[in-house]
């Protein structure tokens, strides 16, 4: 490989007089590969939450019948090209997903990808510093829709998120399905719930198929992700039974309001990859599912996507946190002042804690048999879910400021014996995705 980059650096020096850079010779070979993949079905996945377990669910799901890639999490075109340029050979399906955080980006992935199915989930405030409102956020996400239908694609639009719907008046031309709650919906929703243990269940109708589904998905936000992802399966001619069956056997992906039940000790819900404020009520709401438990508690990081001062987004969010939770513990910002309720401090129902040493302290002296946590924050700042994974391993590394990209679930450096980390599951050898950043719980392909 290096060899074919230096060639390659040659012949543009040469005949070119350009200097080829490494994202260069990745998006050409991406587009190399691409071309000679005529019969390979795309999807593109995109929006502003819930695109990795969207793509997860659709790649579990398509799985059941078809040999299928997926490119997850590091979702932008320099991590995209890389790994289709690395297509596998036996794949009929690719399953992208991919980042709309800046105006543009979208457009040039597509180039590479070219998809033939385009699923748009949810748009909402996020990477305010590229785009100030929701509106500039749906038009960049829009695009690859447009790209999907002008090779004459599929498109899947969540129906109940009004932004995302209002893209079909720019997909006329298009062949486009829907799913949602909505009465009108292509792929409907009815009687949704969740089991004592956390599964998201619900019926799905569409035309004269219906079929009971039971997901390991935590919070009736993910229903979004379960039903594109159905829809998407569908679609590629798996009956409606049959993906039902396959979907029971799905495992969420860890720090994506993942479940970590404990016996004798605190049960953690893991929303730890990331905190925009516009989706801190839903995560919230996740503790009203869990009823007669001795204590709810909500731990808050680094809450990231809001305009305003710090200070007044805290404290909405503490507001927010103390509708669902008895008590509310805030990382790494001391110096804030919440107004607290009145006996909240007393009480030790709200506490602020420096580091995440001082938090794993507290949590150690203080949780109750039973006691459901919610750890809330950005995986890139706060690293919460070590708290968690402390009830399963030895967790020896408690440094702040961390600078890797991956999470701690399948970190080599979390504990010191590295043996007791979950191996990756067999029969991911077709992934796209880098050994280190592959989620083990993805899915058990051919389970």
């Amino acid at each position: 490989m290096n060899l074919y980059f230096s060639l390659l650096k040659l012949k543009a020096r040469l005949l070119h007089g350009r200097q080829l850079s490494r994202a260069d010779i990745h998006r050409h070979m991406a587009m190399k590969r691409r071309a000679r993949l005529p019969g390979v079905c795309m999807v593109g996945v995109t929006g502003s939450g819930g695109k990795s377990t969207t793509s997860a669910l659709v790649f579990h799901l398509l799985s059941a019948e078809y040999p299928v890639a997926l490119s997850l999490l590091e979702n932008t075109e320099q991590m995209i090209a890389p790994r289709l340029a690395r297509f596998p050979r036996q794949a009929r399906y690719g399953v992208f997903e991919i980042s709309g955080h800046a105006p543009g980006v979208i457009d040039s992935v597509c180039e590479l990808v070219q998809p033939d199915v385009a699923i748009i989930t949810v748009i909402a405030s996020d990477h305010r510093s590229n785009f100030r409102d929701p509106g500039a956020t749906a038009r960049e996400k829009v695009r690859l829709a447009l790209q999907a239908a002008q090779r004459g694609g599929l498109v899947l639009l969540n129906a109940d998120d009004p932004q995302v719907l209002a893209m079909r008046e720019q997909l006329a031309q298009a062949q486009v399905r829907t799913f949602g709650e909505a009465q009108d919906a292509d792929y409907r929703a009815l009687d949704v719930r969740h089991s004592p243990d956390g599964r998201l269940q619900f019926r799905c109708r569409v035309a004269n198929e219906e079929a009971c589904f039971d997901v390991a998905l935590l919070g009736k936000h993910l229903l979004v992700s379960a039903l594109a992802a159905i829809a998407c399966a569908h679609q590629a001619g798996i009956p409606l039974e049959r993906l039902a069956e396959r979907a029971r056997l799905f495992e969420g992906l860890p720090g994506r309001c993942s479940v970590q039940f404990n016996p004798g000790a605190p049960t953690f819900i893991c929303d730890t990859i990331k905190a925009p404020f516009s989706t801190l009520g839903l995560s919230f709401a996740q503790l009203d599912l869990f009823d007669q438990v001795p204590r709810k508690t909500i731990v808050l990081g680094k809450v990231s996507d809001y305009p305003g001062a710090e200070g007044s987004r805290y404290r909405q969010a503490y507001r927010m946190a103390r509708q669902h939770a008895e008590r509310v513990i805030v990382l790494g910002r001391p110096g804030l002042t919440l107004n607290p309720q009145e006996g909240d401090v007393a009480d030790h129902n709200l506490l602020l804690v420096e580091n995440v040493q001082a938090l794993r302290q507290l949590i150690a002296e203080t949780a109750l048999p039973g006691e459901v946590i919610l750890l809330k924050g950005s995986s890139k700042v706060d690293r919460l879910e070590r708290i968690a994974l402390a009830y399963q391993y030895p967790v020896t590394c408690w440094i702040s400021g961390c600078t890797r990209e991956h999470t701690c679930f399948h970190c080599d450096l979390l504990t010191e014996d590295r043996r007791l980390l979950r191996p990756p599951v067999e029969g991911t050898s077709n992934m796209i995705e880098d050994p280190q950043h592959f989620s083990a719980l993805i899915a058990r392909e051919g389970a």
